[in-house]
């Protein structure tokens, strides 16, 4: 029996050691591009202290006693309960559970967004940012969402760093006089331009608005809202499928309606640890899963 976890976040990492902790016997695959990972509430850890815990997936994987694929999945074939991966080659697996989460908004308008030293919040390497965060004196935030403003809370206590935040604020947030009072007063300058283009050449160097203005930045951070991040699925035939499942924020439909967005960890280990024991349970007594 070979189950495959697609996706090293919370639910992902929970799923593996609740199959561990309930003696499955088979063979388990986790696969993510990612060779490092971190909780998304230790963002803000991370940006204030400089640190967090960080998961190497080679080596929890060989802790756990289980396979990791790093690599990108392309799309999942139902029908044959089979994975392609970005680079061609394709696995087949009795199980496949997707536990992917939740991956940014793609601003298509957005001109440069691939450049070095920019960071969607879905997409952050934890070990690349402090990096980033050393050598910038600049910093700029694109928020659509009420986590882009928290982000910028946390940049403010950062020493020497000019900060900018280009954001909607009256379309999800309350209060917005105070929000902006805050914000200012912790240095941060505020504008409602839409940005239109990043500029550089292999590394950002500045930002350019609709109103024709250019910021000098070499660090710019990108809440663009959320999705399931499921693209590489069919999802209009995941309810009827057998032994594909999905658990944790992959599953929330009504993620694009949400500003305060993210499931609590604690719910998504819940969730986890049951699936992993009702997993073991199902297969142990033979037949179908479901």
């Amino acid at each position: 029996m070979k189950i495959c976890v697609i996706g090293a976040g919370v639910a992902g990492l929970t799923l593996v050691k609740g199959l561990k902790e309930a003696h499955f016997k088979g063979e388990v695959f986790l696969v993510d591009k990612r060779k490092y990972t971190f909780a998304r509430k230790d963002i803000f850890s991370l940006l204030r202290k400089g640190d967090c815990e960080v998961v190497d997936l080679k080596r929890f994987s060989r802790k756990e006693e289980i396979d990791f694929i790093n690599k990108e999945v392309a799309k999942i074939v139902p029908s044959k309960k089979k994975i392609i991966f970005k680079d061609g080659i394709s696995e087949k697996f009795d199980i496949i559970v997707v536990a992917s989460g939740l991956s940014s908004k793609d601003l298509t308008s957005l001109k440069g967004k691939n450049y070095e030293g920019v960071f969607f919040l879905s997409q952050i390497d934890p070990l690349s940012l402090k990096d980033y965060l050393k050598m910038s004196k600049e910093l700029t935030i694109i928020a659509f969402t009420f986590l882009g403003i928290k982000l910028c809370f946390c940049l403010s206590f950062l020493e020497n760093k000019e900060i900018r935040v280009f954001s909607p604020l009256p379309s999800f947030i309350r209060r917005r006089e105070r929000v902006m009072e805050i914000l200012e007063k912790k240095g941060i300058k505020i504008h409602f331009d839409n940005v239109i283009e990043i500029i550089g050449e292999k590394y950002v160097k500045a930002i350019k608005t609709e109103k024709g203005k250019f910021y000098s930045s070499q660090c710019i951070f990108i809440d663009s809202g959320f999705v399931p991040n499921n693209r590489f699925f069919d999802s209009s035939d995941r309810d009827s499928l057998s032994d594909i499942y999905f658990i944790g924020d992959v599953k929330n439909k009504d993620i694009e309606k949400q500003y305060l967005f993210f499931k609590n960890n604690l719910f998504c280990k819940r969730e986890a640890q049951e699936f992993a024991f009702y997993l073991k349970k199902r297969i142990d007594e033979g037949g179908s899963i479901r």
